[in-house]
C-alpha cells in the first residue's frame, strides 16, 4: 500500500506540484482518503517520504560497483556516477517534479543520505587516487563538486524545455569536475613523495 500511495504521490506532483493534496493522491492510488492517513499524516509526510525515496536511490548509485569504479579515472568515475543519477531523475516523473520544486520543499534534509553517500563516494575516489590527486582541502572541493552538480542538475530539471539533452549535461558537467580535479592534480615528478 506504502508503494502505491508513492507512485500514485509521484504522478499527482508531476502533474499538479505543490498544489497536490492527500484527496488527489488517495484518487490516483484507488483507496479512500481515509486509508491514506494510515499510513501517511499530510501531504508534507507524503512529499517527504517521495523525496527519501530518491535520496535512497541516489545512496545507492552512488556505493553500487564503488570497488571498480574506483580503478576509473575521474572522467570516467564521474560521468558513470552522473548519468545514473540523471537516467534515475529523467525516468522518474516524481523524481524530476522534486527537482522542480525543490525550493519548495520541506523535506530537504531526507536526501542528506544521498549526500553522504556521494560525498563519501567522491572521498573514496580521491583518496584511492591520492598519488595523482591532493585537493588542498578535502571537505571545502568536495561541498563544491557536490554542489555545483546537485544546484546545475536541479536547475536543469526545473525547466519546461531545457536549452540541451542530458547528454550534453552530463559531458560538460563532467568536464567541469574533470578541469577542476585538474587543479590539484600532483605533478607527474613529483608522484610518490608524500
Amino acid at each position: 500500500m506504502v508503494e502505491a500511495l508513492l507512485e500514485a504521490t509521484a504522478r499527482v506532483f508531476d502533474r499538479r506540484g505543490m498544489a497536490l493534496t492527500t484527496r488527489d493522491v488517495a484518487e490516483e492510488a484507488g483507496v479512500s482518503v481515509g486509508s491514506l492517513y494510515q499510513y501517511f499524516q499530510d501531504k508534507e509526510a507524503l512529499l517527504a517520504a517521495l523525496v527519501g525515496q530518491l535520496g535512497e536511490a541516489v545512496a545507492d548509485i552512488a556505493m553500487r560497483d564503488i570497488a571498480a569504479r574506483l580503478q576509473l579515472g575521474v572522467g570516467d568515475f564521474y560521468r558513470h556516477l552522473l548519468s545514473a543519477i540523471v537516467l534515475l531523475v529523467a525516468q522518474r516523473p516524481g523524481y524530476r517534479a522534486i527537482a522542480r520544486h525543490w525550493h519548495e520543499l520541506r523535506s530537504v534534509e531526507a536526501v542528506h543520505v544521498a549526500e553522504q553517500h556521494l560525498m563519501e563516494a567522491a572521498r573514496l575516489y580521491v583518496v584511492q587516487h591520492h598519488q595523482t590527486y591532493r585537493p588542498q582541502d578535502l571537505p571545502v572541493s568536495l561541498f563544491i563538486t557536490y554542489n555545483s552538480t546537485v544546484y546545475t542538475l536541479v536547475r536543469y530539471f526545473s525547466l519546461p524545455h531545457p536549452p540541451f539533452g542530458i547528454d550534453r549535461l552530463v559531458d560538460e558537467l563532467t568536464r567541469m569536475v574533470v578541469a577542476y580535479m585538474d587543479l590539484s592534480r600532483v605533478p607527474d615528478g613529483a608522484r610518490g613523495s608524500g
